[in-house]
This record gives C-alpha cells, sequence and structure tokens, in this order.
C-alpha cells in the first residue's frame, strides 16, 4: 500500500498520466548527487557501520541473534535500493529511498550497541574488559565524536551565531 499512495497514485492520480515522476534503475544516481564521489560513499557507509561490523565479527553470539540477522538483513534491503533506484522528474533529489537504509542503520546499530552494553556488564562484573569491549568502545567513542562536529558543522552553517 505504501508503494501504491507514495509512487503510483501520487505520479497518475496527482500529476496526470503524462507526468515525468515515476521509479527508474539508475545506479547511484541519487548517491552521487549529494556526494560526487563513489570512495566517499563507501568511506561513508563502512564508518557508519563500523560498530556494527565489528560487534558481527568478534561477537559469535551476534552472528545467531536474530534481531541483528534482520536488521542486517534490513540494511541489505535498504543498500540495494539507495544503490539501485532513484526516482525521476522533480523528485529525483528527495532520496526516499535512501531512508530504508539510515532506518535500518539505525536499528542495526541499537541492537548492536545492546550486545556491547550486555559485554560491559559483564566485564564489569569481572572488572576486566575485554579486548572486544575496548575495540567496540573506541568505535563507539570514534562515532559519538564524529557525529558531534557533523552536527556542530551542520549548526554553525545554520545558525549565524555560532562560530
Amino acid at each position: 500500500w505504501q508503494f501504491y499512495f507514495t509512487y503510483i497514485q501520487q505520479t497518475v492520480i496527482g500529476y496526470g498520466i503524462n507526468a515525468t515522476n515515476g521509479i527508474i534503475f539508475a545506479p547511484l544516481r541519487t548517491a552521487l548527487y549529494f556526494d560526487p564521489s563513489r570512495a566517499m560513499i563507501a568511506l561513508k557507509l563502512t564508518v557508519s557501520l563500523a560498530l556494527p561490523l565489528w560487534v558481527f565479527v568478534f561477537y559469535a553470539d551476534a552472528r545467531r541473534n536474530p534481531a541483528v540477522l534482520l536488521a542486517w538483513l534490513m540494511v541489505g534491503i535498504g543498500l540495494v535500493q539507495y544503490v539501485l533506484l532513484s526516482e525521476s522528474g522533480e523528485f529525483h533529489v528527495a532520496a526516499n529511498f535512501n531512508w530504508g537504509l539510515r532506518t535500518a542503520a539505525l536499528l542495526l546499530f541499537g541492537v548492536s550497541l545492546l550486545l556491547v552494553l550486555r559485554d560491559a556488564l559483564a566485564a564489569l562484573q569481572i572488572r576486566r574488559p575485554t579486548p572486544r569491549l575496548i575495540g567496540a568502545g573506541a568505535l563507539l567513542l570514534l562515532h559519538v565524536v564524529g557525529g558531534m562536529y557533523l552536527y556542530y558543522g551542520y549548526a554553525s552553517r545554520m545558525i549565524p551565531t555560532l562560530p
């Protein structure tokens, strides 16, 4: 239903049968509009998924956890949509196929973080952090610092009183 009301109905009924709006197969079209470098797109994706990748590799229970596996499946589907599909016409830059990937990545980050927190609680009981917990903590710290840097950069462009 969402597909119908978002794309079919708004295109055919809302804009007429001759409307140029629709879904097209256009690999990386939307991604390259926002970031002209394929290497930067790959780097941003890798960095944003660094903690979940770490958890998947170094936490054996993550590879058996249904929530983690489902979240990775959702990230895969969202990535395929974002990379391969685009909207044509005036909605080209709306990047609506980006939302599936973003939402799935957030969910994956959350379920991965729960596993790290469970590991941290266990490390507190034995009073000794494991190397995998130290690595996860370092990646989490880098993620938070990078996010603060990006948000500060965005806010300083939008709010003229910030330095």
